[in-house]
């Protein structure tokens, strides 16, 4: 798996690449930088803190929720 891909309805999967952040993913899935606090809400289960998310994890993009 490489960037973004479409799983079920509603969600995608990211798997960090080394330049993506919180707010570049963010920009590059919903063109807003400001919603990265969404994929960090997503993603709790993966990732306790979103200051470290480390290279080659994978991340649930949700979409059509607030």
């Amino acid at each position: 798996m490489c960037g973004t891909t479409t799983g079920k309805p509603g969600v995608a999967w990211h798997r960090r690449g080394r330049r993506d952040v919180g707010q570049v993913i963010a920009e590059n899935s919903y063109s807003d930088g400001n919603l990265w606090p969404r994929l960090f809400t997503a993603n709790r289960d993966r990732i306790s803190d979103p200051d470290l998310i480390q290279v080659g994890q994978v991340l649930r993009i949700p979409f059509g929720g607030p």
